[in-house]
């Protein structure tokens, strides 16, 4: 395949039929004009704290320099937000239109993306590109159970978001006490200091941040004044600029009682009726403003009277949120959203739990899976979104998230098995993708797929040492390659998996050499370890073989 179309294989429509325009020299100049804004840098205005410029320096309209290529920015009511249309034409003139800026950074990410370089010259082929997001809405929502993520880490979330892609970021932290068991309580002044970090780090990243709330457990339906408080809460996030919010209803006990029972008669006409309250509250305080809602049943694939009085009783612009047909959905299929939209009658985003590992004994392990088994017809089907919930490990969390970035970015056109190999590579480089795959092949999400494949399933029920050595072995290999990936953060969030590792292969040398009393004390000790690989080999090795009981 010719590397043009390489390079570009990740946008929808591209055209290009083998002309270039080639100058002999290691870097060119480009005259930026914007008929989109009137003040402003170019760097500003055109995504230049994301894109490398490694082949392209950016020049106002005015510079007296001379420039190699001119570049001109429209604008277009009629393509879609983010979306973006580039033309390199002979001659090096460079029409990129948009509707906002977000689609000019991806249209000037896309033109360097073009751009190459080839023997000391610098390529520019002529082309076309249009690409339209397949999600208006891409990113992450901080939605697990167990200790949140700290400040920093938030921050370096954004960022990511930002560079791959992504436009979204929804602060809805379980056990925030101020966001769910205590939301009656204002902020302090530190945590508000927190928030407007966040903001301006979104701002500079062209990421919407979201407060999220969720007052569903103990809020008196019936009581003014306790709408009135949510609302308070509300406007704190209003006063430092937030114009996004979320209000969950998840996981709460949903039955009425008292005056409440007696006022609304059901659940689904209750939530109605404080959403519809919190939504009016926001577009009387705001011009532009947005609100998405989490049902109580948000992890069906069938109808009920209470998502069919919610969602008669709910302004049409409200989104809900939706988990697939399992709160940890295996698989969301066509077939599912499909009835799902006929439901709902909204936008809908889909808060997918993964690679989120808070439920039971999940915690034991790493999800560091592919994003598996989503059907790319979603959108076909009132999704405007996808969401997904990570891990508490935010740096692990990048390799399935920075996959499911690919798939929101082009669903019809992602490719599993490529789109992970450039996931691994664009996270660790080329020099430990293959160790990386071979961890992450036995740290699956048994969410989305069975931990253990067939082949690992027969070579245990067999007791074929072999096989499973040859396994073991590698994966230890891999493991002390990537002990020397330099990465701080990465270390210290997956030490334990490695000290588990190796604790592993000690048992399955132990195994090995028939040491029946050494393989007794070591797999007594590692049944009771706190994290696990997510294969487990030794240890169901020991047990299904009778050598621990």
């Amino acid at each position: 395949m010719n590397s043009v179309f390489k390079r570009l294989k990740n946008y929808q429509e591209v055209y290009y039929l083998g002309e270039n325009s080639v100058f002999q020299k290691s870097k060119i100049k480009g005259k930026f004009h914007s008929q989109y804004t009137r003040y402003g840098q170019p760097n500003e205005v055109a995504g230049g704290g994301f894109a490398k410029r490694e082949l392209l320096e950016l020049l106002p309209s005015d510079t007296v320099e001379q420039t190699d290529i001119a570049i001109t920015h429209r604008y277009d009511r009629n393509l879609k937000k983010d979306a973006f249309h580039l033309v390199i034409t002979k001659g090096t003139g460079v029409e990129l239109t948009a509707s906002n800026e977000r689609g000019l950074k991806y249209g000037m990410e896309a033109l360097e993306k073009a751009i190459y370089s080839s023997n000391q010259q610098v390529v520019v082929p002529e082309l076309t590109i249009h690409h339209e997001p397949s999600f208006p809405i891409r990113g992450v929502i901080e939605g697990f159970y167990g200790i949140p993520w700290t400040h920093d880490s938030r921050l370096d979330c954004i960022h990511f978001l930002g560079k791959h892609q992504m436009n979204t970021y929804m602060y809805a932290p379980k056990d925030d006490e101020l966001q769910r068991k205590l939301w009656r309580e204002k902020y302090p002044a530190e945590k508000i200091e927190d928030f407007e970090e966040l903001l301006v780090a979104s701002q500079n990243a062209l990421v919407d941040f979201y407060y999220m709330i969720s007052p569903g457990n103990d809020i008196v339906y019936t009581k003014e004044d306790e709408v009135g408080v949510l609302q308070q809460k509300l406007k704190q996030m209003i006063e430092i600029g937030v114009s996004h919010f979320g209000l969950l209803l998840d996981d709460i006990d949903y039955y009425l009682k008292g005056e409440a029972k007696q006022k609304f008669g059901t659940p689904g006409l209750a939530h109605a009726y404080l959403i519809k309250q919190s939504y009016s509250y926001l577009k009387n305080e705001l011009a532009h403003c947005q609100l998405v809602i989490c049902p109580t049943e948000y992890d069906t694939r069938y109808d009920s009277v209470y998502l069919h009085e919610l969602s008669d009783n709910l302004p049409p612009e409200v989104q809900i949120f939706w988990t697939g047909p399992e709160t940890l959905a295996h698989e969301i299929p066509t077939s599912d959203i499909a009835k799902m939209s006929e439901i709902f009658h909204h936008p809908t985003i889909i808060w997918d739990n993964t690679p989120v590992n808070d439920f039971e004994d999940d915690k034991e392990r790493l999800f560091l899976s592919p994003y598996y088994n989503r059907s790319y017809r979603l959108n076909q089907f009132g999704v405007v979104g996808i969401v997904a919930n990570p891990m508490s490990q935010w740096e692990l969390s990048k390799l399935t998230i920075g996959n499911m970035a690919q798939f929101m970015w082009n669903a019809p056109g992602f490719d599993l098995t490529t789109s992970w190999q450039e996931t691994l590579a664009d996270y660790a480089g080329s020099e430990y993708v293959e160790s990386l795959e071979v961890f992450t092949s036995h740290n699956e999400n048994k969410r989305m797929i069975q931990p253990l494949p067939l082949e690992l399933k027969k070579a245990l029920e067999m007791r074929d040492k072999n096989y499973l050595n040859q396994s073991l072995t590698g994966l230890n290999q891999a493991v002390e390659k990537l002990k020397t990936l330099p990465n701080k953060t990465f270390q210290k969030e997956i030490a334990p998996w490695f000290k588990r590792m190796e604790q592993d292969y000690q048992l399955w040398q132990a195994i090995l050499a028939e040491d029946h009393e050494l393989v007794r004390k070591l797999g007594t000790e590692l049944k009771g370890a706190k994290v696990r690989i997510g294969t487990n080999l030794p240890l169901t090795a020991a047990l299904l073989w009778g050598l621990v009981d």
